[in-house]
């Protein structure tokens, strides 16, 4: 694990998937275990459950399957928990983001 100030005990891994992503083969649960296994290997400590007062790796997986293209962006943030200032009501936000999109040409 990173040697850092504030290190983190455990996260835990949210997969999000649209309808196109799933009727074209993905699966939220292999998926899961997949970034999960690629987090412990890199020394992180993972929590089953949903969201942990730690914090989680939020994945989000989305397809468009049309005629002539098929499209597909994925989005990573590691949500932490923070307290709103004007309520100190407690949520999560995103503390770190990494998206993409990619377009194939089918037709």
């Amino acid at each position: 694990m990173r040697d850092n100030k504030y290190p983190l005990k455990y996260i835990s891994v949210i997969v999000d998937l649209n309808e196109d992503a799933i009727n074209g083969g993905l699966s939220k649960e292999l998926l899961k275990t997949d970034v999960e296994l690629k987090l412990r290997l890199a020394g992180i400590n993972i929590k089953s459950g949903g969201m942990v007062d730690q914090g989680y790796l939020y994945v989000n997986i989305i397809c468009k399957d049309t005629d002539s293209f098929y499209d597909y962006c994925y989005k990573l943030e590691f949500r932490q928990p923070v307290y709103l200032s004007r309520n100190l009501k407690f949520s999560y936000g995103a503390t770190w983001d990494k998206n993409d999109i990619y377009l194939i040409l089918t037709g």
